[in-house]
């Protein structure tokens, strides 16, 4: 395992590859306002709402590798990320026993509405 904590050979492959440089900083904005705007998305709204925004970030990510063609579509990944969400549904108490909490019941057209999730 590379540790890039002081690796003489970081500064050289950045300076002689412009590529590698433009990612290196690419990804370093990126995080910076990711970071920013989480704050903000917490300060404003709720830590939940961050959680959920950040699994919508998780899936953008994986369509656009998708769609690139940097990986293969994989069923198991798919599982993984509807797991993923219910877990978080359940420990955010956006599910209880099977049903929407009562308190999410706006985003519910009708009282007859079918439930996103039901567990047996």
């Amino acid at each position: 395992m590379i540790n890039f904590n002081g690796d003489p050979r970081l500064s050289p492959q950045l300076a002689h590859n412009g590529l590698l440089l433009t990612a290196f900083c690419g990804t370093v904005v990126s995080i910076a306002f990711f970071n920013f705007a989480g704050i903000s998305v917490t300060k404003e709204m709720s830590a939940t709402t961050r959680m959920v925004l950040d699994s919508v970030r998780t899936l953008v990510i994986w369509g656009v590798s998708l769609a690139v063609g940097w990986q293969e579509f994989r069923w198991l990944q798919l599982l993984g990320f509807v797991v993923l969400v219910v877990g978080m549904c359940i420990y955010n108490d956006i599910v209880i026993g099977g049903s929407l909490n009562p308190s999410l019941s706006i985003f519910l057209m009708h009282p007859g509405a079918i439930k996103l999730f039901e567990f047996y």
